[in-house]
């Protein structure tokens, strides 16, 4: 008897030796697949498909590098909104990933980094949702409330970046900046240590450049930002501009909702705890046009 549950023990033993084996051999074979260039480009073929499908919306990728199961490169990503217009359309795409656990729901990247990219959000004529709100909604389907994923930056870096918002319900302002009606190009520079879990979304900004097409243009912006659903806290702030220099050590915007913005001067408290500063009064005309010359 002892010797009949010997030899089984022994023949599973050796089963699952030359099952982790195989595995293990799969995995290694997968490995080296996984680096050559047309498995890659079938691999991102597929997945393309896949998502254009899921989504019901257009996705093309020209190629995708993959460097083991951290870094990948994806070159001429195109997504397009559900109306087919363009949402993002980025030539190059690096995604550094640290660490990725579906156990914990969170998600850990060293750097992200986009090079002239172009993205597009918009609220179409009749609709008060953003036109990325289904990949939202997709998301979110399967998600239960009190189970958020946490998303973690160290390095996002901007290179020629042209953002756009425009809100087609509102019609646009003749001068100044139209919070409705944002277009931001040759936007540069770092966003680190970017972190959004549950309401709340913080970041710092590192010598962003860029140029906005109401004529303002900033050289240089630095500050810590913090985001929550009552409050937006601006610590460190640096913006030179070709005819400004501004510094604060805090500015902290209080509200009920982010709808009180509509109505800045009546809805939204502003705490601030300006420096020594030099503002001049362009600058400062196309945040508020009553003040143009």
């Amino acid at each position: 008897m002892y010797k009949t549950i010997k030899n089984i023990l022994t023949f599973i033993k050796r089963i699952l030796g030359y099952t982790f084996e195989f595995i293990f051999l799969i995995l290694v074979l997968c490995s080296f697949a996984i680096q050559v260039p047309q498995f890659q480009e079938k691999l991102g073929e597929e997945a393309t498909f896949l998502l254009s499908k899921e989504l019901n919306a257009k996705i093309t990728v020209d190629k995708i590098r993959i460097n083991g199961l951290h870094f990948i490169k994806i070159e001429g990503l195109y997504l397009e909104d559900q109306q087919k217009d363009t949402l993002l359309y980025s030539p190059s795409f690096i995604g550094n990933i640290n660490n990725f656990s579906l156990e914990n729901k969170i998600v850990l990247v060293d750097l992200l980094k986009l090079e002239n990219t172009r993205i597009k959000l918009q609220k179409y004529k009749g609709d008060s949702s953003l036109n990325i709100q289904f990949l939202i909604n997709y998301f979110k389907k399967n998600e239960k409330k009190k189970s958020t994923f946490k998303f973690l930056s160290e390095d996002i870096n901007l290179n020629n970046v042209h953002f756009s918002y425009n809100d087609w319900n509102a019609e646009e302002k003749e001068y100044g900046i139209d919070f409705k009606h944002l277009d931001l190009k040759k936007l540069d520079g770092d966003i680190n240590k970017f972190q959004n879990h549950g309401n709340s979304t913080r970041f710092t900004l590192n010598h962003l450049s860029l140029e906005q097409k109401s004529g303002f243009v900033a050289n240089n912006l630095n500050a810590f930002v913090l985001i929550s659903p009552k409050k937006i806290e601006i610590k460190n702030l640096n913006i030179l501009t070709p005819k400004s220099d501004l510094n604060a050590k805090n500015l902290t915007f209080i509200y009920r909702d982010f709808k009180d913005f509509r109505d800045y001067v009546n809805s939204v408290y502003m705490l601030g705890d300006v420096q020594a500063s030099k503002l001049n009064m362009t600058d400062l005309s196309y945040f508020a046009p009553a003040l143009k010359k």
